[in-house]
């Protein structure tokens, strides 16, 4: 492999201090023609970006397991690859003429840390110039044709029309067709962390499964009717949990990430916090490539720029650091999972990226504003601590925790909440009326916002009163009963209190507030508002420090204490309490 691997070196830029990235160097592979089942043999030569614009097609695949490899020939050498690669390269080879790909297996010398580094830095910009991404999402299955033409059908429909995608539905001669896109969205492809950066800035793409390949554009069409029914119309029983899962969210936050970035007429508003944040489930072999895949997506922060002599948990702690210093918020410390065991050893504050988020549904993007006109953090960081400028406001005294599986049984989460809503107006309270009290627990059970168009719409604010009627709408609906368009106050409810709710607890503090936090939260925990936070954070003290130091918990809500109010007769930053998380 050494003699296959020459060094790269960049060609003169047009310009003194130009950020043009036509100078940049790459290999690229002349796929050579052969009939079907003869050896894959390949020419792999150096070039210029410049020179190769729009000359070469990328290609985006699961590299699969690596014990499972294959050999193809590149200029007469004999490498070893992965059975998905080389799938990939018979599907993809002609028979009578030469293709030219840019493959990162076999372009990268990946045993070259410093090269590998660098290649990863521009991955995108290398995407970006091909000429189209040639997605390849796996080898014929018995159904895949199926697959593809049902997408072609979906994609014909115009947009809105509800009655079409019913119809498909209910055309029974599609069923197995239906069933066969299930398994195609199915497929590891849809998973991989690095297809988003890949799919994104393409200009153009390709999907190819087995022998059959259906355009981009088409792909798109047809997965915005899928997501468009999915949430606007009223989908029968029956199909709920096939659409729920052909317009998988995960898969509608790739193709809206791809309208984003292709969209010229605005500059280019991805964040790797937004796009982390989306995409965490999302796998790949190397944990740091969480992080790396988005780079170029993300407006290219020089703190997170690939680097592979860097830890995981130094990669980590650097998103940290350069979330807070481009925004000024303390928004990255909502994406914590104290909740789950991280075998990284990091600190509270960073989250640890290689684990799934689960169901919890973050309260920061709601528009609060507990920090009133405090609105950027001056934090410190020092090792494994971050240290940070707020007020206490309460103690955790009582916790009432919900899971996603509670919310099966409406019956038992209405007792549950009217238990907890009991408990909370037993005297002395804050406000002066029972009425007025249980207005504020409805409304702190839903963290004080609906979404009237459907959950991936704004959240709006309930005013008081609002929610006892809400509350009332909900509680009339029988058990499992299914919510019509009829229902629309009660069915609002119910999705506000499984966004609100789902992975927290409802709270009672020393001072009978009443409140939501993360799950992990334990009696004795605090509540504070820092300086660059839109919401509250729960910590806990460090019992080996001496109660000095703390560990983050989570975001919460606290009713009476999302608009500035703890930050109320407060002038300066410095007139606040320092507190150190570890």
């Amino acid at each position: 492999m050494r003699c296959l691997y020459q060094p790269l070196y960049d060609a003169d830029p047009i310009s003194q201090g130009s950020t043009d990235c036509g100078h940049w160097a790459l290999r690229l592979i002349t796929l050579l023609p052969g009939i079907s089942g003869s050896t894959i043999v390949c020419q792999l030569d150096h070039s210029v970006l410049r020179q190769s614009q729009g000359q070469y097609e990328a290609l985006s695949y699961v590299w699969g397991n690596p014990m499972l490899s294959y050999t193809i020939i590149i200029n007469g050498h004999c490498v070893p690859v992965t059975q998905n690669l080389a799938q990939s390269l018979h599907h993809l080879r002609h028979v009578s003429r030469p293709r030219r790909l840019w493959i990162d297996a076999l372009c990268i010398n990946q045993t070259n840390i410093q090269e590998r580094s660098l290649q990863v830095q521009r991955m995108g910009g290398i995407y970006e110039n091909a000429s189209r991404a040639v997605v390849f999402l796996g080898i014929e299955t018995e159904r895949s044709a199926e697959a593809m033409s049902l997408l072609i059908l979906i994609s014909r429909l115009a947009p809105d029309d509800h009655e079409g995608v019913d119809l498909l539905l209910k055309d029974d001669s599609l069923a197995t067709s239906w069933q066969a896109l299930l398994q195609l969205f199915r497929r590891p492809w849809w998973s991989r962390a690095w297809i988003v950066q890949e799919y994104a800035v393409a200009r153009e793409v390709d999907f190819v499964y087995g022998t059959k390949k259906v355009d981009g554009q088409v792909f798109a069409r047809a997965l915005e009717n899928l997501v468009d029914y999915r949430f606007k119309a009223i989908v029968p029983q029956q199909h709920e949990y096939l659409i729920r899962h052909v317009a998988y969210t995960p898969i509608h936050h790739l193709w809206s990430t791809r309208c984003r970035y292709q969209d010229i007429t605005r500059p280019n508003d991805l964040h790797a916090l937004d796009v982390l944040y989306k995409f965490r489930g999302f796998q790949c072999s190397d944990p740091r490539d969480k992080v790396f895949s988005v780079f170029s997506l993300a407006k290219q922060d020089s703190l997170l720029a690939p680097d592979y002599t860097k830890s995981t948990a130094q990669v980590y702690k650097a998103v940290v650091k350069a979330a807070i210093q481009a925004s000024g918020t303390l928004e990255i410390l909502t994406h914590h999972n104290q909740s789950m065991e991280c075998k990284l050893g990091l600190p509270t504050w960073c989250p640890d990226w290689t684990i799934v988020r689960g169901k919890r549904i973050l309260l920061w993007p709601n528009g609060y504003n507990a920090a009133g006109s405090f609105v950027r953090t001056k934090a410190e960081f020092s090792n494994d601590t971050l240290t940070l400028g707020g007020v206490e406001l309460d103690r955790i005294k009582y916790l009432k925790p919900f899971e996603s599986d509670d919310f099966k049984s409406k019956t038992y989460v209405h007792q549950e909440l009217h238990e907890f809503a009991q408990l909370a107006c037993q005297a002395p309270f804050p406000e002066t009326r029972t009425a007025h009290r249980l207005d504020t627990i409805y409304r702190t059970l839903v963290a004080a916002r609906i979404r009237p168009g459907g959950p991936q719409q704004a959240a709006v604010a309930l005013h008081a009163g609002q929610a006892l009627h809400l509350w009332h709408a909900w509680s009339k609906q029988p058990d499992e009963a299914k919510l019509s368009k009829h229902d629309q106050d009660a069915k609002r409810y119910a999705e506000a209190l499984y966004s609100a709710l789902c992975g927290r607890s409802a709270f009672l503090t020393d001072s009978r507030r009443v409140g939501l936090v993360d799950g992990s939260s334990q009696v004795g925990d605090r509540i504070y508002v820092f300086s660059g936070g839109k919401v509250p954070f729960c910590i806990r003290s460090n019992i080996q420090s001496g109660g000095q130091r703390h560990k983050l918990v989570g975001e919460c809500y606290l009713h009476d204490f999302m608009d500035g109010e703890a930050m109320n007769g407060i002038t300066d930053e410095q007139f606040l309490e320092r507190v150190t998380l570890v």
